[in-house]
């Protein structure tokens, strides 16, 4: 299931940036499902498969600090009512994985550096 997420995770993205990447390792201290990039911006998508997975990924290091993020604008991908809106951080939007397309749920707004 998380790999199809990821895959239609970098589908979404290669419409709207123009370099994507997804599962991939950093030195930093997150390695994000999909980030792209377009116009000196990026998009991080992070693919939750079940509601104790998203619940596990806010105990990272970089969900308790996020200004030690990556990602401008943030986004969780899951399916439907595994992450509902209350759920968010502050800031991070919502996509959901419905009949093999993404429906956004919350638009996500730009992270402040």
């Amino acid at each position: 299931m998380h790999s199809s997420l990821v895959s239609l995770g970098v589908r979404w993205l290669r419409r709207r940036c123009s370099i994507v990447f997804y599962e991939f390792a950093t030195m930093a201290n997150e390695n994000p499902d999909v980030i792209g990039w377009h116009g000196g911006l990026s998009i991080l998508i992070e693919c939750k498969a079940t509601r104790a997975d998203f619940l596990q990924d806010g105990k990272k290091m970089v969900r308790r600090h996020p200004q030690m993020a990556m990602g401008h604008h943030r986004y969780y991908l899951c399916p439907p009512g595994v992450i509902e809106i209350e759920d968010l951080p502050e800031n991070w939007g919502l996509l959901w994985a419905v009949k093999g397309r993404v429906k956004m749920q919350r638009v996500a707004v730009a992270q402040v550096d």
